[in-house]
């Protein structure tokens, strides 16, 4: 029996939006996201998160959770 160890890898990434997208909170130009990779052997999960300064979050903040 083998056994795999789980690896987790967290990326800060940042997407052009091509014009600009607004809300009613403001406008923005680009996507500041945060992208995370588990792996589990051959097994891979994808998954990525915008943080809400609303909620006091930032990319720092939500990396380090």
């Amino acid at each position: 029996m083998t056994s795999n160890q789980r690896t987790l890898k967290v990326r800060d990434e940042r997407f052009p939006i091509q014009g600009t997208f607004t809300i009613s909170r403001g406008s923005k130009r680009e996507a500041h996201v945060l992208t995370a990779t588990i792996c589990d052997g051959a097994a891979a999960g994808h998954g990525e998160c915008v943080p809400y300064a609303r909620y006091d979050e930032r990319i720092e903040s939500v990396r380090a959770q």
